[in-house]
């Protein structure tokens, strides 16, 4: 066999012959084949790491240690006589460099994919290429005026990982970023996790500020990003002391990038929800540690590049950030004027961040949105007789008052024990929604401590409106449990027509009283 070219990798010696390459491992004496060049141009034997790149036809393939072939490692360089001719290859960190006549191709040997070409200036000849992990040297030669041979050095600089992903992440590249980034950090370093927070960080905001607002979310939510900063692009909704200088907001940014595109303000619209989305999520994730860490301080991570520069290392106490989170949020939900927004803010919600004296900002608004807060917030500090006073007002408007009658009948059955209070504002609900009013009655079962069943029968036959209806109902729950007492059994057959005669009218309830003076006379007559 004619030899070509020889190289060692650690324990092996890899050959290059006419017809194909083969490993020698002379510890065992065996020899291993590793491919045929399938008619290559160009044959060559490369070492990456303890693995081989060889040339096979038009493909560079990578082989392992055990002279096995890498699932899925074949790049296609054009190695056969239909494509430019190849100059030189090396390989540097895990960057497999083919010089042409024409261009130099860069491939990377982790994905098996082109990163790079770079186009080679005409009438310049490569010559050679060499290089270190982030330099490489071309030399070129070419045919000056008077037909001398000049040569050319060529100084190209790799760009550093952090380079390459900034540059990709500029161009909202973000997937390519991500490959090169997990390419070049490995798991095991012990900076990786804030590594990999502060590459998110970077990816989010360049993201938010490409307006492809869904993505930078998704990042973002992987990083400790700083709720002022966002708060910051919208100053109107702003319940902070943010720093005097003057910021750009969101509405800066959409005009300087779309100036008066007509897709201006659904940008800006959307912008402003996908703050109120990241506003909302810090404050979830900081919720729970509130109650017993107010006073911790809270460091933020910040992007490389500020959009406004006041907020780099900006810190914040977690009581100070809780209480910009709540005002604000109130705040932006009233102006957005999402009821459903503001139901799912206030629901789970158990501790505020803002003080009481909150509630006098919300007392001065006049939207039911407002009104609705105002409701809320006198609700989670327990003011429950305030809260019922604006539930029962928002009750009678058509966008607020389902959701008025639920709240209404959810503090009566569950924090509310005056009977005065509780007969007050279930006629309002009755009012609106007379079967759904009845479950302030039918749903408690603490009620029998503080009202008797004859105290709501009689409350609900004084009712204007629905009385018999909602008396027989009533009593028909009355009957149906098992401890019911017998005249309760002798008025629903008073109230219920005959199952004999369906068209004879409802008697009124009140004839079991009727019935029972009956009784008492007879028994005097005797």
């Amino acid at each position: 066999m004619q030899l070509m070219m020889i190289v060692w990798n650690e324990k092996v010696l890899g050959i290059a012959t006419k017809k194909g390459y083969v490993a020698l491992d002379p510890l065992i004496e065996a020899i291993h084949s590793l491919c045929d060049n399938s008619g290559t141009l160009y044959p060559n034997l490369l070492t990456f790491n303890d693995s081989w790149v060889v040339i096979s036809g038009d493909n560079a393939c990578v082989y392992d240690k055990y002279c096995k072939l890498v699932t899925g490692a074949i790049i296609n360089i054009q190695a056969t006589a239909k494509h430019p001719a190849i100059v030189s290859m090396l390989i540097k960190n895990h960057y497999l460099i083919i010089l042409r006549e024409s261009s130099v191709n860069i491939y990377n040997l982790l994905d098996y994919s082109m990163i790079q070409a770079i186009e080679v200036e005409k009438g310049d000849m490569p010559k050679d290429i060499s290089g270190d992990l982030d330099k490489l040297f071309i030399l070129y030669e070419s045919t000056g005026i008077k037909k001398e041979t000049i040569s050319k050095l060529v100084y190209l600089r790799l760009l550093s990982s952090n380079e390459q992903i900034q540059r990709l992440l500029s161009t909202t590249k973000v997937n390519e970023a991500y490959k090169v980034f997990t390419q070049n950090t490995s798991i095991n370093d012990p900076e990786y996790k804030s590594k990999k927070e502060a590459f998110f960080l970077e990816a989010g905001w360049s993201l938010f500020l490409a307006f492809d607002y869904t993505k930078a979310i998704e990042c973002l939510s992987n990083a400790n990003y700083d709720p002022f900063e966002f708060l910051a692009l919208l100053p109107d909704f702003a319940s902070a002391d943010l720093p005097a200088a003057p910021l750009q907001n969101i509405k800066d940014v959409v005009e300087l990038k779309l100036g008066m595109s007509d897709t201006k303000d659904t940008v800006l619209s959307d912008g402003i929800n996908a703050v109120v989305k990241l506003l909302a999520k810090k404050r979830k994730l900081l919720a729970p540690i509130f109650p017993k860490e107010k006073a911790k301080t809270i460091e933020f991570l910040h992007p490389s590049k500020l959009l406004n520069e006041v907020f780099k290392d900006h810190t914040a106490t977690l009581a100070k950030t809780m209480e910009m989170l709540d005002t604000s949020l109130i705040k932006l939900y009233i102006g957005l004027r999402n009821l459903k927004d503001i139901s799912e803010f206030f629901t789970p919600i158990t501790t505020m961040g803002c003080d009481y004296s909150f509630s006098q900002y919300l007392e001065e608004q006049k939207s039911s949105e407002a009104q609705v807060c105002l409701a809320y917030f006198n609700e989670k500090y327990g003011n429950f007789t305030k809260a019922l006073e604006v539930w029962k007002k928002l009750a009678s408007e058509n966008s607020t008052g389902d959701l008025a009658c639920r709240e209404i009948i959810k503090l009566l059955t569950t924090q509310v024990t005056d009977k005065n209070i509780i007969f007050d504002c279930t006629e309002v609900v009755l009012r609106q929604q007379p079967e759904e009013g009845l479950k302030v009655f039918t749903s408690n079962e603490s009620l029998p401590k503080f009202i008797t069943e004859d105290d709501i029968i009689e409350y609900l036959g004084g009712l204007k409106n629905n009385s018999e209806m909602l008396k027989e109902k009533y009593i028909e729950h009355i009957v149906s449990k098992t401890n019911s007492l017998e005249k309760y059994h002798t008025c629903l057959l008073y109230t219920s027509p005959s199952p004999r005669d369906l068209s004879t009218s409802r008697m009124p309830s009140s004839a079991c009283k009727k019935k029972k003076k009956k009784k008492k006379q007879k028994k005097i007559k005797k």
